[in-house]
């Protein structure tokens, strides 16, 4: 399940990543990926993106006169469930022994990998698959370590004023 150039290919929506900055905990992703920011001003933001069984990333926002909307995912790496700073053949350890139906403290959300509802052996394949993958390693490296920036000159501008409550600030942004 390798690409040409060696990336891995299949993204799925993250769900309960806790978006937060020097505010405390602001947001946090639905079970689509998506979460939004209110009550922004004008200016520069820095947001932490913290997954429970994943790898954090930093995004940073510029805000100037409208609403930003990430119209690109933001890749997180995810399925280190035993938090050990690594994902590997223990990880999906824990994995196939949920599949195999014993019992785990994990919520069964955080195991279903393609996100169809049901955590069986799809979800072990795509596991597998990135574990195997040549370079896996180095794909984390380069998504735990990259930094987002966001301004609108890149981002598509959100349109009807009258969809946010107070005409406020919005950071949309989706998780895959």
């Amino acid at each position: 399940m390798e690409s040409p150039n060696n990336i891995y290919e299949h993204y799925y929506p993250v769900e309960d990543v806790n978006i937060s900055n020097e505010a405390g905990n602001i947001s946090k992703s639905d079970k689509y990926g998506y979460f939004v920011v209110y009550s922004l001003k004008n200016g520069n933001y820095d947001f932490a993106l913290d997954y429970k069984y994943g790898y954090n990333l930093h995004l940073k926002v510029k805000i100037c006169d409208s609403s930003v909307v990430i119209s690109t995912p933001i890749t997180m790496i995810c399925c280190d469930f035993n938090k050990d700073g690594y994902i590997n053949a223990k990880d999906f350890a824990v994995l196939k022994k949920h599949i195999n139906g014993y019992e785990s403290t994990i919520d069964n959300k955080y195991f279903d990998i393609n996100k169809d509802g049901i955590v069986d052996d799809d979800d072990w394949k795509i596991g597998k698959n990135f574990l195997l993958c040549k370079n896996n390693n180095e794909i984390i490296m380069s998504y735990s370590n990259a930094e987002y920036d966001i301004i609108p000159a890149t981002a598509e501008t959100a349109g009807n004023e009258e969809e946010k409550p107070n005409g406020i600030d919005v950071v949309d942004g989706g998780l895959d």
